[in-house]
């Protein structure tokens, strides 16, 4: 019972942790880069963004090995972190998907997902 706590305690703080990577991750225009993309994924009707892994690295390196170490639990996180960014943007939107998918780019190891 302990350890379910402490992992649900854990995955709350990743999420949180993801969507201030989404809120607040600056590209070197000092543009809001994340937020730039969940507004084009509303703008375009879809339910997927690209993160590129070398930004994600620079944001938070433990968050960053965790998404390496924890493919499974990564993908349901950010999507989680994806309708908290959207319901900011447009919360009407979340009307229109269940889940919201990441693609990554450039991930630095060969990652076996299933």
């Amino acid at each position: 019972m302990v350890i379910e706590i402490e992992e649900s305690i854990e995955a709350v703080d990743r999420v949180d942790e993801i969507e201030s990577f989404l809120k607040e991750f600056r590209s070197e225009d000092g543009k809001l880069k994340y937020r730039e993309r969940v507004r084009l994924m509303i703008l375009e009707n879809r339910n997927d963004i690209e993160v590129d892994f070398g930004d994600l690295i620079m944001f938070s390196p433990s968050l960053a090995e965790f998404v390496i170490n924890n493919p499974d639990k990564t993908f349901e996180m950010f999507s989680e972190a994806i309708k908290r960014v959207v319901e900011l943007e447009y919360p009407e939107y979340l009307e229109k998907f269940n889940t919201y998918v990441v693609r990554f780019r450039d991930v630095p190891y060969l990652v076996k997902i299933r």
